[in-house]
């Protein structure tokens, strides 16, 4: 069973305490947090996105700023 948390959330300094604090939060519960611009990868994003979400146990989605970024994903 895959200890991934997929982490969705806007790429910017302002929240990177934030996602420190989630980052602290999953890996205290024993999983591995997975934030898009954080891995290394040479794939087109959106792919790349999908797959690390199938991959993941599960999502945490920030919806701050009401950016209308987070995007329904049917993974079936």
């Amino acid at each position: 069973m895959s200890k991934n948390v997929f982490v969705a959330m806007w790429f910017t300094p302002d929240l990177d305490n934030a996602f420190k604090m989630i980052s602290k939060a999953v890996e205290d519960c024993g999983y591995i947090p997975i934030r898009i611009d954080k891995k290394e990868h040479n794939n087109q994003i959106v792919p790349e996105i999908f797959y690390d979400i199938r991959q993941s146990k599960f999502i945490i989605a920030d919806l701050i700023g009401n950016r209308n970024g987070v995007l329904e994903i049917p993974l079936d």
